[in-house]
Parts: C-alpha cells; structure tokens; sequence
C-alpha cells in the first residue's frame, strides 16, 4: 500500500482505506485536530482523519500525548493499474547487425542461451507493432501489467 499523501488527495488521485475500501469527497480543513475529512464507501457518516491519513479513532495519554493505533480506517493512496506492450529482440541479432559483423550463431551466447531485448513500454497493440516492422522481433505486443 502507497503511503497517503494529502495533496495528491485533493488533486483527485484514488484513496482507499487500509482494508480497501473507497474513499471520496476528501476535504482539509483548517482546525487543529483531525482536519481531513471524507466519505469511506458503506458508511453513511463523514470520517476525520490526520494530514497522515491517520483515523480519528485514536486516544490520548494522560500526558495529552496523540496516540494511533492501527485501523481499517486508515487512508492510503490507491494503487493504478497500468497496462501495455512489449516487443522481444534477439539482442545478439540486433548487435551483430548494428556493427555490421557476422554471427555464426545468432541469437545464442556461448553457453547456447538466448538474450532477449524489449523495447520500452508502448501504449497500444498497434504501436508495438508497428515499432516491430523496422527490426526483426523474437515476439511482438507482449502485454505487460504494472502496479503504481
């Protein structure tokens, strides 16, 4: 889980709580204590929070000393599923042609085992394979799947 950052937040980037629910209409306010607050999904009130993302279920000591304990509560920054396409070289062909020599075994090392190449991270199908036409690849539009 993303440590929750309170201005990200308000820029509109998904929150969940610690247990994964979703969280909305998150507001800073400018009093002392627990001044965020927000709606948790299946609640029916408003929850306050830290500028942590810390619930307000927390006690005090007799000292007056702010104590937080663990909570499904607790806000975090949701994670973004990202999704795109890769395409494979044989990095051996791809170095033997750039350079101009000659491969008597394209695509192995010494021990036999073939190196792979991947391009960047490319947004559609089509732009993998595009990118596929100008060199020749070993697999085309690989679909990749990230967590941010």
């Amino acid at each position: 889980m993303k440590k929750f950052n309170l201005e990200e937040a308000l820029a509109g980037k998904p929150v969940v709580t610690r247990d994964g629910r979703k969280v909305r209409s998150i507001i800073k306010f400018d009093v002392d204590y627990f001044p965020v607050v927000a709606i948790i999904e299946g609640r029916e009130d408003v929850a306050t929070f830290t500028l942590n993302g810390e619930y307000s279920h927390a006690t005090f000591t007799l000292d007056g000393e702010y104590r937080h304990t663990r909570c499904n509560n607790d806000l975090f920054m949701a994670t973004v599923k990202n999704k795109g396409y890769v395409n494979l070289y044989d990095v051996i062909s791809l170095f033997c042609e750039e350079e101009g020599q000659i491969c008597e075994e394209e695509g192995q090392t010494d021990n036999g085992n073939l190196l792979a190449h991947t391009t960047s991270v490319l947004p559609t199908v089509e732009d993998a394979r595009k990118l596929a036409m100008q060199y020749p690849a070993i697999a085309v539009a690989v679909p990749v799947e990230w967590e941010e």
